[in-house]
C-alpha cells in the first residue's frame, strides 16, 4: 500500500524536505489516488457512493478514469468522505 509523503522541516536550513516512497511516486492518476485512499479506509466502492452520495457506478468510473470531470461538489464530498485534501 502506498504511504504518504514524509515532511521535515530543517530548522538550521530553514527549508523543508520532501521525502516520498516509491509507491507514492507510482500513483499517477486521479483513479489510483481514490482507490488507495478507499482501500486505506477498507471500504467498497458502494460504501463510498453512499457517503459521496453517487452511484457505485459513478465511483467505478472515476477509479477506472473513465470519468474526466466531476462537480466541484462531488469532489469536495469525495475527499471528506476519503479523509483528503481536494489538491
Amino acid at each position: 500500500m502506498p504511504t504518504a509523503p514524509k515532511f521535515e522541516y530543517v530548522h538550521n536550513k530553514y527549508s523543508l524536505r520532501i521525502t516520498y516512497s516509491s509507491n507514492y511516486l507510482s500513483m499517477n492518476t486521479f483513479g489510483e489516488r481514490v482507490v488507495a485512499s478507499r482501500e486505506r479506509l477498507k471500504l467498497k466502492q458502494t460504501e463510498l457512493a453512499e457517503r459521496v452520495g453517487v452511484t457505485p457506478g459513478a465511483i467505478n468510473k472515476m477509479e477506472s478514469g473513465e470519468t474526466k470531470g466531476a462537480k466541484p461538489s462531488t469532489l469536495m464530498a469525495l475527499a471528506l468522505s476519503l479523509g483528503v485534501s481536494m489538491e
